[in-house]
């Protein structure tokens, strides 16, 4: 017959014994509360498709995700869906139509699609020579350049050594506001932002002061490139940390740090650290939106110029929440017989916890 096993009598066991054995279990509830406050701490959501969103702000993509996920119209557009399809002879036959060539000589995605159709095809080497074709397009992006030598990388090409070093850019990632963000700051200028929520903006070239703060990063950066590592980089950044990764045509180079110890950590690239936290304060303050909230002189409640009710506004000031916006708000003097509706209004901004502006001015006639 089975007997349970006997326990020992701790009153029998030496003092010694109970002493490690509360100090042991004392130092595994620590652990695991440890553990979990880690995890509860460093996890945040990420909607389908912010990953390639990001990756393709670190021009991180493959051959085969740039095409996969491209559109076109008329015969270029066939070709991409032969592609798709496992059929690259019939992807180049009509790649090499003169006349399509012709039309999309200056289309990095032509350049990419006869990219991929000679490589499935096994041609490798012209493959890579489809695919430098990019790096020739006149006027092409920085961003669209590093995408270029990252695809030349994967083909086992690499660029000369006065380019191996040149910035094309750099990206600045951190978590702000229970989200993860990912800032593209690149060499001609322009600007990207992605994200986890699966939000994107950009470009804001025309912001001169996110421009500006986008142009010192990337010199920032120029001037300490030899001092960072090549790294495969690393997936959503961690709350309370800073990413940096600098594209060039060697490859990405990255640096991370505590963002809480930035402004006190004396080391040779404090100067690239501060340009990239006044780039992605520009960035924020730029891609935050600004929600007109009004009750007019009727009485009724206009959300973004048109008129709604309370369940609509609070439905608009989650969508705000999301991207760190604010809210103006304007109550017509005249609108005396609704004091309830502004005390609502008020309230609801409160528990969406928004920051609000209360406007002299009608906030809808000044956007006119």
């Amino acid at each position: 017959m089975f007997q349970s096993p006997q326990l020992p009598d701790l009153a029998t066991l030496p003092r010694g014994y109970l002493a490690a054995a509360a100090i042991l279990l004392v130092a595994l509830a620590v652990a695991a509360f440890l553990l979990l406050r880690g995890r509860r701490s460093s996890r945040y959501p990420v909607a389908p498709g912010a990953e390639r969103g990001r990756r393709a702000l670190l021009a991180a993509l493959r051959l085969r995700e740039i095409v996969g996920s491209a559109s076109s119209y008329g015969r270029l557009g066939s070709a991409l869906d032969a592609l798709r399809e496992g059929r690259p002879d019939l992807a180049l036959a009509v790649l090499r139509d003169p006349y399509l060539q012709l039309d999309h000589c200056t289309d990095e995605l032509y350049w990419w699609a006869l990219a991929s159709a000679r490589l499935a095809a096994g041609d490798g080497a012209g493959a890579a020579a489809a695919a430098h074709e990019v790096l020739g397009i006149p006027g092409v992006e920085a961003r669209t350049r590093a995408q270029a030598w990252a695809v030349l990388r994967e083909l086992g090409r690499h660029p000369a050594d006065d380019e191996a070093e040149q910035v094309l850019g750099v990206v600045m990632e951190e978590a702000h506001g229970g989200r993860g963000a990912a800032y593209a700051a690149y060499e001609d200028g322009e600007i990207r932002a992605v994200w986890s929520t699966g939000r994107g903006a950009g470009p804001f070239a025309h912001n001169a002061e996110v421009r500006a703060a986008a142009l010192g990063l990337v010199a920032a950066a120029a001037g300490h490139v030899g001092q960072l590592r090549a790294t495969p980089g690393g997936g959503w950044i961690a709350p309370g940390r800073v990413r940096l990764t600098v594209l060039t045509g060697a490859g990405p180079r990255s640096i991370e740090a505590d963002a809480r110890r930035l402004d006190r950590t004396a080391d040779a690239l404090n100067a690239v650290y501060g340009a990239a936290l006044r780039f992605g304060a520009a960035v924020r303050e730029a891609a935050r939106e600004v929600l007109r909230v009004k009750v007019n002189a009727e009485g009724r409640l206009l959300v973004g110029g048109r008129e709604a009710g309370l369940d609509e506004l609070q439905a608009a000031l989650a969508r705000v929440k999301e991207c760190d916006g604010r809210v103006l708000y304007y109550r017509d003097p005249a609108a005396e017989a609704s004091p309830r509706l502004g005390a609502a209004v008020i309230k609801a901004v409160a528990d969406a916890g928004l920051p609000i502006t209360l406007s002299n001015v009608d906030v809808d006639a000044a956007t006119q």
